[in-house]
C-alpha cells in the first residue's frame, strides 16, 4: 500500500503512481487504460463512445469517404 495515497496500486493522481493512459479518446477526451478501442489511422475511440454511436454514425466513422443514407 502506498504511504501517500493509501491505495494499492496507487491512485493515478498520486505522485508515486506509474499510471500511463494507453490513449486519449478522440471523441470524449477521456484517458483510457485496458479497454477496447477502435483505431482508424490513429484516431482512437473508447468502447463507451463506440457503443454510444448509432449505426449510421458508426458506418460514417469507419468509412473511407462520407456515406450518404437515403431516408426510408
Amino acid at each position: 500500500m502506498c504511504s501517500l495515497c493509501r491505495h494499492n496500486p496507487c491512485d493515478r493522481r498520486c505522485p508515486n503512481s506509474t499510471y500511463e493512459p494507453e490513449f486519449i479518446c478522440s471523441m470524449c477526451g477521456t484517458e483510457v487504460v485496458g479497454k477496447y478501442v477502435y483505431d482508424k489511422e490513429m484516431n482512437m475511440v473508447c468502447e463507451e463512445c463506440v457503443l454510444g454511436m448509432t449505426v449510421e454514425e458508426y458506418l460514417t466513422y469507419i468509412a473511407e469517404d462520407e456515406l450518404e443514407f437515403d431516408e426510408v
